[in-house]
């Protein structure tokens, strides 16, 4: 029988976290339903090549965002929720952290612009390109991390939502050829402008958190302590993203569609992982109650295989509507999909256990190893002539995300942190 008191004692106990999981899941669940609208919508409107192009800026223009985070998200949110309850100490971070992103974006603002001077093919489509940059101000003005550190996860709910709604709206009166791609970036640009603002008031004024400018060496602190976050993100983007950058090149803007239509579907079960992760962050944080992580893992592991198992049978009548009939995108797919199950096990390692035990060097040490790893089977593809080939792509992605994950469970084991 169900021992109801024990489950209540559960809940009174994780209720923050029960909380956090329920606004992050909702969160994701709209991102879930919002490309069913989008998708579809974008590609016969504009056309596979046109959306492709415009996903290629994004992807150019995502790494720009990488370095605006800086692992912020990450360090910040640890720090927030540690010095929730001291309004002195949480507006040093909270300054600091948008004094560090600002400096940071100002830097990626005018190394776009010496990208236009040295490379032709991007400069042709530069106000795609200055109009994608848009997209950074999600980094740079809206907290997430300060919402995830006081565990307040409703507000990143709502603007979810809001800049959501508003660029759905937008996109279906504005765009209707082509020749409105530009549009894309622009209206999706504006509706995180308006939600950046209203998380600013947020902030500094239903929070009153007060603008304060921290010393030098606070703010060098918080770059130095962000930093190997960083480079293990550079990692988790090089594998993601860098592929968009080869087969634009390789192949064509028309597979780069194929390509990003398959990682978004791998990336709604990287959404649940993630999401899971941070809600359990701030407890794990506190608590560094690593029996909690270990439990966490099995779970999020059986969770992630069951989900897909349960997709499976309608994965291709997704695709199809997705795609609007656009070939190739299932076995993409569906190789895609085993990384979420590598995921499900690796990133609560990174997330939950090396960092917020302090083992920084084993981020930034992976991060190296897997890099060079990935680089490697980059050049052997370009060697054997196997880059001309979209699932070549897919099966290098899963290869690096297995040696990350193996790399951390040896670290694991090595250090008894998690197997002793």
């Amino acid at each position: 029988m169900l021992n109801f008191s024990f489950i209540k004692e559960k809940f009174v106990e994780h209720k923050k976290m029960f909380e956090n999981f329920f606004f992050l899941s909702l969160t994701q669940i709209f991102n879930l339903v919002y490309p069913f609208i989008t998708y579809p919508y974008l590609i016969k409107t504009l056309g596979p090549s046109v959306f492709g192009l415009t996903v290629f800026a994004q992807t150019l223009c995502s790494y720009f965002s990488m370095i605006i985070i800086w692992g912020f998200d990450t360090t910040a949110t640890k720090e927030i929720a540690i010095h929730r309850h001291d309004r002195r100490k949480l507006s040093e971070i909270v300054c600091s952290i948008f004094i560090l992103r600002f400096i940071l974006w100002c830097l990626c603002f005018s190394s776009l612009y010496i990208i236009f001077i040295f490379f032709d093919s991007i400069s042709e489509y530069k106000n795609l390109y200055l109009f994608t940059f848009l997209l950074t101000l999600n980094e740079l003005l809206i907290p997430l991390w300060y919402f995830r550190g006081i565990e307040k996860m409703k507000y990143i709910t709502f603007l979810t939502i809001f800049i959501r709604c508003v660029f759905l709206a937008m996109i279906l009166i504005f765009i209707h050829s082509p020749s409105d791609y530009l549009y894309v970036p622009l209206i999706n640009g504006l509706g995180i402008f308006i939600g950046g603002i209203i998380a600013l008031y947020i902030v500094f004024f239903r929070d009153k958190i007060q603008f304060i400018v921290p010393s030098v060496n606070k703010i060098l602190q918080f770059f130095k302590e962000a930093t190997p976050i960083f480079m293990s993100d550079i990692v988790i983007s090089i594998k993601d993203r860098c592929n968009i950058l080869f087969i634009g090149s390789f192949l064509g803007m028309s597979d780069v569609a194929i390509y990003d239509l398959a990682t978004k579907i791998m990336g709604i079960f990287m959404q649940v992982i993630s999401v899971a992760n941070q809600s359990i962050y701030p407890y794990v944080a506190r608590s560094k109650n690593m029996g909690f992580v270990k439990k966490f893992m099995v779970l999020s592991l059986s969770t992630t295989v069951l989900l897909i198992i349960i997709v499976q049978p309608f994965l291709k009548m997704v695709l199809d509507y997705l795609s609007n009939g656009l070939s190739s995108t299932l076995l993409l797919t569906e190789i895609l999909l085993l990384s979420a199950i590598i995921m499900s096990i690796s990133l609560p390692i990174a997330r939950n256990c090396f960092l917020v035990l302090g083992l920084y060097k084993y981020l930034v040490t992976g991060s190296i190893y897997t890099t060079l790893f990935y680089l490697v089977l980059i050049l052997i593809g370009f060697c054997l002539n196997l880059l001309y080939n979209v699932y070549t792509f897919a099966l290098i992605t899963v290869f690096v995300f297995t040696y990350e994950m193996l790399y951390r469970l040896y670290i694991c084991r090595n250090k008894r942190i998690l197997f002793y």
